[in-house]
């Protein structure tokens, strides 16, 4: 078997993009709205990663949507979900939600909460293939219970109740306390995204010079893993990480 001598795009959280109004404070791993940064515009089918913080009684008014899976992941607070596909819900941490675009979709995002503020992860993939009937379904996870634990939210298979999307991709997450350590066996020239939410903590890639530690935002981008682990863990009382897989395809990184 091949070993691979990966290369490591280590991406630093206070590069990421910004931008801030009245109501919102945004970071952007990935070009985004007028934030646009060459060789920055995607990893893989991973188009965007933004980590959004909406003030009480704000958010985002009715816009549309297609040819997107567009997954939203709280950290705190409540965010209240409408779309022109008549659904209303209320997606809170310890839930996903997950809104296929399709041929076309409209939806709001507002903070539910009067006095809370809204802190959450948005994900925007690209399926393989564009159209398809639009849908929306939210989902609970243990996101970040037990301690070294990758909890699935996308798998190709659905184990554990996770998404099923039209890419051979993963997307799990874990929180790493208590000395415990969380392992990452990757495929073979795979394309791996790893980025940590918060805490600080260290990440050990085989075949690559480390420990590289890091703290909220930063990311290791991996555009041909070998198949050796990738572990992950804390510097601190806790440190909460997500990670992508892709099937190696050469795309844009």
């Amino acid at each position: 078997m091949e070993v691979l001598d990966p290369v490591i795009d280590v991406r630093p959280g206070r590069l990421r993009g910004t931008f801030s109004n009245r109501w919102l404070h945004a970071r952007f791993s990935f070009s985004f709205g007028s934030w646009q940064q060459p060789g920055r515009e995607s990893f893989g089918p991973l188009r965007a990663l933004n980590e959004d913080i909406v003030q009480p009684g704000s958010g985002f008014d009715m816009h549309p949507h297609r040819n997107l899976d567009i997954f939203m992941l709280p950290l705190s607070g409540e965010v209240e979900h409408r779309d022109s596909l008549g659904h209303i819900a209320r997606v809170r941490p310890g839930q996903v939600q997950r809104m296929f675009a399709g041929d076309g979709i409209r939806h709001s995002q507002m903070n539910a909460s009067t006095s809370e503020l809204d802190h959450h992860l948005q994900i925007w993939l690209r399926p393989a293939r564009d159209g398809g009937r639009p849908s929306v379904e939210t989902r609970g996870f243990d996101l970040f219970g037990q301690s070294g634990r990758w909890c699935s939210v996308i798998a190709p298979d659905g184990r554990d109740g996770s998404f099923v999307v039209d890419q051979e991709a993963r997307m799990s997450t874990t929180c790493v306390r208590d000395g415990k350590v969380a392992t990452w066996a990757p495929r073979e020239g795979s394309m791996v995204y790893l980025h940590a939410i918060d805490g600080t903590g260290a990440a050990h890639v085989n075949g690559a010079e480390g420990p590289f530690q890091l703290a909220a935002g930063d990311a290791l981008a991996i555009p041909r893993t070998s198949a050796q682990p990738i572990r992950v863990e804390s510097d601190g009382p806790a440190a909460r990480f997500l990670i992508f897989e892709f099937a190696g395809s050469g795309l844009g990184t």
